[in-house]
């Protein structure tokens, strides 16, 4: 699903739980209502699944990360937008000064000569002038024999660096501050917690999409962390509010989605280091990798596609006239904290 929605379908779900009695006797969840800061750890917590994905909602909120794409898609828009200009400039010089062959293929078909001439220099002048200009002209570009080939060549090119530094610029930033965290508290603290969540930073950089934050293992890992951290601060309403918007997001929302999600992510780990070649002789542990290799889907849907659209607002709207029902049902009070 789409970050939005996700965000959406995450602060919606924690929002009925606060409001129906059944729910807010589970401890620290609430304790009178709604309450603000909790429905923002919760939003935050939905988006936080998509991490490792370069162009997700959380990574362009995200002030490292998101500074980092801007600068790399600036960076992107300029060098596209020279090379298309300078294969503008470059196709209307190129006309001007060799306009022989073009000029001959207008009389082949029947255009006279001082018309061909007037009609092949204009485009050359009108070309180099756009060029000149800077008006990029990609779509005639495009069209060129030859010369368009080559140009789609150079900007497919230029998006697939761009892509690769997208990569490791995210992949940089996160492991950078796991290992960050891990030294810092290797110096000051030695707290077990703290490795915990330095590690989880690298594992967001070294694992794929859909993997471990997707899974299970991601799940209680980074609520653990946040719980840690919450009581820290004095504050364990986070926890659950972390929970649930973070498990709305898996079991709430992608399950429903063509690509589902992994049960867990123990079985890509055991393939990945090797492990899973000298385990798989004994029955015991393959009955249980198989059951572990289970993808959750119930495939209602396509992201980005026109009946994926349709069911992710119909299905927001259910869930906010649920909230409606049950905020006007139980009388429930606004709160900050």
């Amino acid at each position: 699903m789409m970050g939005k929605t996700h965000l959406k379908i995450g602060v919606l779900s924690y929002c009925i739980i606060l409001t129906i009695p059944l729910f807010t006797v589970i401890p620290y969840v609430t304790t009178s209502g709604i309450s603000l800061v909790q429905i923002i750890i919760a939003g935050i917590a939905t988006l936080m699944p998509d991490a490792d994905s370069q162009h997700s909602y959380i990574n362009r909120l995200n002030p490292a990360t998101g500074v980092a794409n801007k600068a790399i898609d600036t960076a992107e828009n300029i060098l596209i937008k020279a090379v298309t200009i300078a294969f503008t400039i470059g196709i209307g010089l190129l006309i001007i000064i060799s306009p022989g062959k073009l000029i001959q293929m207008l009389m082949a078909m029947g255009i006279s000569s001082s018309k061909s001439k007037i009609l092949i220099y204009g485009i050359g002048i009108l070309l180099s002038l756009l060029g000149l200009i800077g008006v990029k002209g990609e779509r005639i570009l495009k069209r060129i024999p030859f010369v368009g080939n080559i140009y789609k060549s150079v900007i497919k090119g230029i998006k697939k660096v761009a892509t690769v530094f997208r990569k490791y610029a995210l992949m940089s930033i996160y492991i950078g501050a796991g290992i960050w965290i891990i030294f810092y508290n290797f110096n000051k603290y030695n707290d077990l917690n703290l490795y915990l969540i330095g590690l989880i930073f690298i594992g967001i950089a070294i694992f794929p999409h859909r993997s471990f934050l997707h899974s299970i293992e991601g799940l209680v890992a980074l609520t653990m962390a946040v719980s840690y951290l919450s009581n820290k601060i004095g504050y364990p309403q986070a926890t659950p509010a972390f929970f649930i918007g973070y498990f709305s997001h898996l079991y709430l929302a992608d399950i429903f989605t063509k690509e589902g999600i992994p049960l867990s992510i123990l079985p890509r780990i055991l393939k990945k280091t090797g492990l899973h070649t000298y385990l798989r002789k004994s029955k015991i542990y393959m009955m249980i990798y198989r059951i572990l290799d289970i993808r959750l889907v119930v495939p209602v849907m396509s992201t980005g596609s026109k009946k994926g659209n349709i069911i992710e607002a119909s299905y927001v709207l259910a869930l906010l006239a649920i909230l409606i029902v049950s905020v006007v049902r139980y009388d429930v009070a606004i709160r900050f904290l």
